[in-house]
């Protein structure tokens, strides 16, 4: 769970929880030079799986000679690339992971919380 403590306009404070990560925002969720995957499973129990970089200063995703601005941007191109005739929509923070150093496993993006300047912003639970 996020603990999320926003001001008020009154001085006080309103505190949301979230079960997923509710930053979306890239510049504060990866360092740079981290690796993201995506994987698309097929029926037949094969996959496809693409991993790109991100690049903090430019704040976008590196994948082959491209640049991407947002996970779900990357995503759907992934999709379109190999099931060419179903839709491609998708939400690329559902479905993005990255590597966790601590833990040594693959976790889902919309698990990991802002890690830069919002410690005292936003908890996890």
């Amino acid at each position: 769970m996020f603990k999320v403590i926003e001001p008020t306009s009154g001085g006080g404070q309103h505190i949301r929880m979230y079960d997923i990560n509710p930053t979306r925002n890239m510049k504060m969720c990866f360092e740079d030079k981290e690796k993201i995957y995506h994987k698309i499973r097929f029926d037949d129990g094969s996959n496809s799986t693409i991993c790109c970089i991100y690049d903090k200063m430019n704040n976008c995703l590196l994948y082959k000679d491209k640049i991407y601005r947002s996970l779900s941007t990357w995503c759907t191109d992934h999709k379109k690339s190999v099931k060419p005739n179903i839709n491609p929509s998708t939400n690329g923070w559902e479905e993005c992971k990255i590597w966790n150093k601590e833990h040594n496993k693959w976790v889902s993006v919309n698990k990991i919380y802002k890690r830069e300047g919002w410690n005292n912003y936003i908890k996890k639970y």
